[in-house]
């Protein structure tokens, strides 16, 4: 693995938790290793943040151990920043194993061998976190030895625990699903959704190359039959990375300059109000394995246009809280076309998303849920899928 890289680091059975009432526990001195923490648009590094959170603010000792972040950038008092190094990483790692702590929880599968490592020699329990597509293909044989191995391993998804378990990632018995919940911090108002006469489409990612998956593309090639019956439409981008300049150039081609708008990665007071101000928030992603963005999306109010061929029907209520469609053109047009003409169903989208995210994605339930999991015992849940 090079620099900063994490590659090369050598279910019937799935319970779901979900606002488990488990007590306050002293689990002991935790070592939580992570990608980073500091990334604002990494899923894992808002993982990561939520995880050490949770812990923290129930007195539980914990230390987060990142790999990417940067010394100088702190994410929280018990965090250590290695600069991208590994030597500086494993030496962390390593010297955390010799305080003896309790659990190692490990938020990347290309981490677990080294988080085996240092579980068994400080004869502590090994926990590691299942996120999505990393974990749906085949891990190397180091990276399935070690999960193999762990005494727990937390899907954020029950398509994630699937997946993983279809990959023969993940053994059944030991996999059980943690659903995210929304940042404690994200500002959420009761006020009304502001009125305006200009509708507008909104997408929330990273755009990687190699993560084309997340559907502007899709969005932007619809577009143009949208605009004959919704002159005023536009769509604002919110995000970047090394695939913007392939998008930019299909918006040229295809006339667009005018209509989609890229804004790059924003400061969370600017996201508020992307949020607040859009019409739709549509991402046809065909690789969530959550997806934080419909989370934030629902929570300001603004319903979802998604695909269905991920965990977003997990996340999102299909016809309540927003609609998930086929990934193609023709339905994604539709879908849109159909909310957009319609400000009724818009509303009442509005106000159940809102009521979703509050009743069923709170930092209490999730903080709750993830203590009991880390007990000595994972609890034996109902609602198997």
């Amino acid at each position: 693995m090079g620099k900063g890289g994490l590659n090369g680091w050598g279910g019937s059975n799935l319970s779901e938790s979900r606002g488990s009432s488990a007590a306050a526990l002293p689990i002991g001195p935790i070592y939580h290793l992570a990608p980073e923490l500091n990334h604002r648009a990494s899923g894992i590094a808002h993982h990561a943040r939520l995880v050490h959170r949770a812990l923290a603010e129930r007195g539980e000792a914990v230390t987060t151990i990142a790999l990417l972040d940067q010394p100088g950038h702190p994410a929280g008092d018990q965090s250590i920043a290695c600069g991208g190094s590994r030597v500086r990483f494993i030496a962390h790692t390593l010297a955390a194993a010799l305080r003896r702590p309790e659990l190692i929880l490990v938020e990347h599968l290309a981490l677990a061998p080294l988080g085996w490592i240092a579980a068994r020699l400080a004869g502590a329990r090994l926990v590691v976190f299942l996120h999505g597509i990393e974990a749906w293909k085949p891990a190397g044989r180091l990276e399935r030895w070690a999960l193999h191995r762990a005494d727990c391993l937390l899907a954020v998804s029950r398509t994630t625990a699937r997946r993983a378990a279809a990959a023969a990632n993940a053994p059944p018995d030991r996999t059980h699903v943690l659903h995210n919940c929304l940042d404690p911090d994200f500002a959420v108002t009761d006020a009304p959704r502001r009125q305006s006469t200009s509708l507008s489409l909104l997408t929330v990612s990273r755009i990687r190359a190699s993560e084309s998956y997340k559907g502007h593309d899709l969005v932007i090639h619809v577009l143009p039959h949208l605009l004959p019956d919704f002159p005023d439409l536009c769509y604002d981008i919110v995000g970047d990375g090394d695939g913007r300049p392939s998008l930019e150039r299909l918006v040229a081609d295809l006339g667009l300059q005018s209509r989609v708008h890229f804004h790059g990665e924003v400061p969370d007071s600017a996201l508020e109000e992307f949020y607040r101000n859009a019409s739709l928030f549509v991402m046809p992603s065909a690789g969530e394995g959550f997806g934080y963005v419909f989370l934030e999306a629902m929570a300001s109010g603004l319903p979802v246009v998604a695909a269905h061929s991920d965990a977003t029907g997990e996340v999102v209520r299909d016809g309540v809280t927003g609609v998930l469609v086929e990934r193609d053109e023709e339905h994604l047009l539709s879908a849109l076309s159909a909310l957009l003409g319609d400000s009724e169903r818009l509303r009442r989208m509005s106000l159940a998303a809102r009521e979703h995210v509050a009743s069923s994605f709170g930092f209490a339930d999730f903080q709750a849920a993830l203590l009991s999991h880390l007990g000595p015992e994972p609890p034996e849940q109902p609602g198997h899928h």
